[in-house]
């Protein structure tokens, strides 16, 4: 239920992370949920974690733990 511009903008978010040693060995949904996440924070589009959660099968803290660590890694 998210926006077009939410989507492409969290990919390309995603896109800045591609060679980031923080991508490594980690699941690739949860980074996708939380980079759709921290993206529709910042276009105004807020969405919980919890509901995040129950559309990507992904946990709450994991989400949080993902977007903390995408926010440092790009600077947001």
């Amino acid at each position: 239920g998210l926006r077009e511009r939410t989507k492409r903008d969290a990919l390309k978010m995603l896109d800045g992370l591609q060679g980031s040693r923080i991508v490594d060995g980690k699941n690739p949904v949860a980074f996708a949920t939380a980079a759709l996440y921290v993206v529709s924070l910042l276009n105004g589009e807020p969405v919980t974690q919890s509901r995040m959660a129950s559309a990507s099968g992904i946990s709450a803290v994991t989400i949080r733990n993902t977007s903390a660590l995408i926010r440092r890694e790009l600077g947001y």
